[in-house]
């Protein structure tokens, strides 16, 4: 089944060799990615897909060089012509990945130092806090064995868990209420730390 674009390559054409050759586009058959091929203007013509393709280091590089604005439609097209005409598109595979700030030791130092929270800390990274990258930040924090010191008062069900039964029954006649039992035991009061002394305390 052949292609409904009738295009052929120029005489003058300078496509990669191992791109797209005339024999490739007469084997052309209609994309399987669901973009529509485009039937006009730069994407139309595969030969200039196909070098602006080889010179890419990524995709937003292919249009800048056929000068076209990327936007979801154009890209699926893009795809489209590739997917049909075999023109191989420059990928992230190969490239080394983008250092992360979460894996550089002194500059998490530097954002506890001058953060009031893990959220400022953050920030201050130059992340965008959310529940996943402020827990990661923790995790390496903690991995590095770098002390926040906004959670050295906050008690946690993990750290009341470390108590030991017996040291929780002995704090327990010298306070007036289970609110002051984190105290006793030395640890920071939280919301935690009152649910998990009325469940290990008064079992239902």
């Amino acid at each position: 089944m052949t292609s409904p674009n009738t295009y052929r390559p120029h005489p003058d054409c300078r496509c990669h060799p191992l791109m797209i050759t005339t024999d490739d586009i007469d084997r052309a058959v209609p994309s399987p990615v669901g973009g529509r091929l485009p039937e006009r203007g730069p994407l139309a013509d595969p030969c200039a897909v196909a070098n602006a393709a080889a010179a890419a280091r990524s995709i937003s590089d292919i249009f800048r060089t056929l000068g076209i604005t990327r936007d979801q439609r154009s890209t699926r097209r893009l795809r489209a012509v590739s997917a049909t005409y075999g023109i191989a598109l420059p990928h992230r595979a190969g490239k080394p990945k983008r250092p992360s700030p979460l894996d550089d030791r002194d500059k998490l130092v530097n954002a506890v130092i001058h953060a009031s929270n893990t959220r400022d800390a953050v920030q201050h990274l130059g992340l965008s806090s959310c529940g996943t990258t402020n827990r990661r930040f923790e995790q390496r924090c903690h991995d590095e064995e770098i002390e926040l010191p906004w959670k050295q008062n906050t008690g946690t069900a993990r750290q009341l868990n470390a108590a030991s039964a017996h040291r929780v029954e002995t704090a327990l006649p010298a306070t007036t209420s289970d609110a002051r039992v984190p105290e006793e035991l030395g640890i920071g009061k939280g919301g935690n730390a009152y649910t998990w002394i009325r469940r290990r305390c008064h079992p239902a």
